[in-house]
């Protein structure tokens, strides 16, 4: 009861701090640009405290999981439903409205949230770095072993191969710096994906081998591997001054598989491992299982994962809207409301349709233990 107590509470207040930093970045660029700003909110639902400043009213609302930062310009209708603010849309010079200020401030605006998502998971995985104190640094993409059994020994894979790059069937490559992007690459492996292309350079040679990874076993872990092994990591120490620039490449991978699972989805492949607001629960109750570390580590990578998805080229997302913004700019005139609406409402259905089919996913993975 403790454990689910706390794990409700972390969760929650995970995805606050992520959600606000996010809506933070729009406020203080639109505080930047003097974009009018109706509410800058913390949570979402019922208010439960108010203070109004100089324009903005700042609120706490009773549901904790989300928040938002309401700009003139930007849906001012909702303001009939929002007795608190209580200026008229139209008094409102359209100078400052979002609409009315130069197209590539309203894409900084929209693109400043994501932007506070890098940055908030590039200080939290810093963090991480320097509680650890250590961090092993991968060696080359040299293969020094390669086990009897596995898929690389069958697809004829050589001690000394040097790994090039590695690609999927759905497109995604990448050309590995390191042993440990090899294992990163395979970590968002499904089975679906089918074969993995590997190129190699054996003594000058180049070589294109496919393999098919295998799910281990042997690891409680449940990952997918080839059956090769690295030579031996090396150990640095971590300090204030080199703590940011490992979580930077850090995340610079992560965001490459994020991508490459993405890419994946749009092609229907790997649709079973998304997560929804449960599987991200579960992953919180594993995650304060393993300590506090191991927590931190999830928020920077949540926190990442919110901040791409927050620019795929979906209308009701950011890069949507950036992307509409892009057109307008090309054409000279805005794009007619009624198209914009009938955009937003596919949009905001299929997103929502995409959540209750993560959320599926999620409780079958429940039930299925």
């Amino acid at each position: 009861m403790i454990k689910t107590t706390l794990t409700i509470i972390l969760f929650i207040l995970m995805m606050t701090v992520i959600i606000s930093i996010h809506e933070f970045g729009h406020f203080i660029t639109a505080k930047l640009f003097n974009v009018y700003i109706y509410e800058y909110s913390i949570g979402m639902g019922k208010k439960l405290f108010s203070k109004k400043g100089k324009e903005t009213v700042f609120s706490i609302r009773l549901l904790p999981i989300g928040g938002y930062c309401s700009l003139a310009g930007d849906n001012d209708t909702d303001l009939e439903n929002n007795p608190e603010i209580d200026v008229d849309p139209s008094t409102i010079p359209n100078e400052r409205t979002l609409n009315g200020i130069a197209k590539w401030k309203k894409i900084i605006i929209l693109l400043a949230g994501v932007f506070m998502n890098f940055v908030l998971a590039l200080f939290i995985i810093a963090i991480v770095y320097l509680s650890i104190g250590t961090v092993s640094k991968a060696p080359e993409p040299i293969i020094k072993e390669v086990i009897s059994g596995y898929p690389a020994k069958e697809a004829g894979l050589l001690k000394d191969d040097r790994v090039i790059e590695m690609k999927y069937d759905n497109g995604y490559a990448l050309k590995p710096s390191n042993f440990s992007d090899l294992s990163s690459f395979l970590s968002v492996y499904d089975e679906s994906y089918g074969e993995v292309t590997l190129i190699v350079d054996r003594q000058g040679e180049i070589i294109e081998i496919k393999v098919t990874p295998v799910l281990d076993e042997s690891s409680s872990s449940q990952r997918y591997v080839i059956g090769v092994n690295s030579y031996d990591y090396k150990t640095e120490k971590i300090n204030i001054f080199n703590c940011f620039s490992y979580a930077f490449s850090y995340l610079v991978l992560m965001t490459k598989l994020i991508w490459t699972t993405l890419i994946g989805l749009l092609k229907g492949v790997g649709l079973n491992n998304i997560s929804g607001p449960i599987g991200i629960y579960k992953a919180t109750s594993d995650a304060v299982s393993s300590g506090f570390t191991t927590y931190l580590s999830l928020a920077g990578i949540l926190s990442l994962n919110i901040g791409i998805f927050n620019l795929l080229p979906i209308p009701a997302l950011d890069g949507g809207r950036v992307l509409l913004t892009v057109i307008e700019a090309i054409i000279r005139r805005p794009i007619p409301k009624k198209i914009e609406n009938v955009i937003m409402t596919i949009s905001v259905l299929l997103f929502i349709l995409l959540m209750v089919y993560a959320t599926g996913v999620d409780i079958f993975r429940l039930f299925r233990g």
